[in-house]
């Protein structure tokens, strides 16, 4: 029997969903760890933000479930919610060493996403990099290249600027 476990993780983008699978073998340990980031398009305030992650958390506690963050949320965080992209950083980052991803660009956009989830960022600028990370995933949706380029380099260099809080 194989158990798979939930967690979500508040992020700047929204939020992510780590799960992973443990064996009765094995209870503590995890198997197939894997994170997807959900991005949020940018149409929240930081405070529409805000109540998003605390209506997350009342929900990791019951398991993981995310049915109800939905039908709880005011009415501009279902539209959020229902435009959301995934974003599965775990493998863009597994193969971040290799040479095999299928596109480095994307794979530098994943690491870039979990690691601006990992910062703490002033809120003009955490409003600024939702943004940019916005416009990257809508270049890649539409195959832009340069468009991608150009929104994966400004959100570098504002996640490497010194405005963390």
């Amino acid at each position: 029997m194989v158990r798979t476990t939930y967690a979500l993780t508040p992020t700047i983008w929204g939020y992510a969903r780590i799960s992973g699978s443990g064996t009765p073998e094995r209870p503590g340990a995890q198997a197939g760890v894997v994170r997807v980031d959900v991005m949020v398009p940018p149409l929240l305030t930081p405070d529409e933000l805000a109540d998003l992650h605390a209506r997350l958390r009342p929900t990791a506690a019951e398991g993981g479930r995310e049915v109800d963050v939905g039908l709880r949320a005011r009415r501009v965080v279902r539209e959020a919610l229902a435009g959301a992209i995934e974003v599965q950083t775990s493998e863009a980052l597994d193969r971040a060493d290799r040479d095999v991803a299928e596109s480095p660009l994307v794979g530098a956009f994943a690491r870039l996403v979990v690691r601006g989830g990992q910062c703490s960022l002033a809120v003009a600028h955490a409003a600024l990099a939702r943004e940019l990370a916005w416009a990257g995933v809508r270049a890649a949706c539409e195959g832009d290249t340069s468009g991608m380029v150009d929104a994966v380099l400004a959100l570098d260099a504002l996640l490497a600027a010194p405005n963390r809080t």
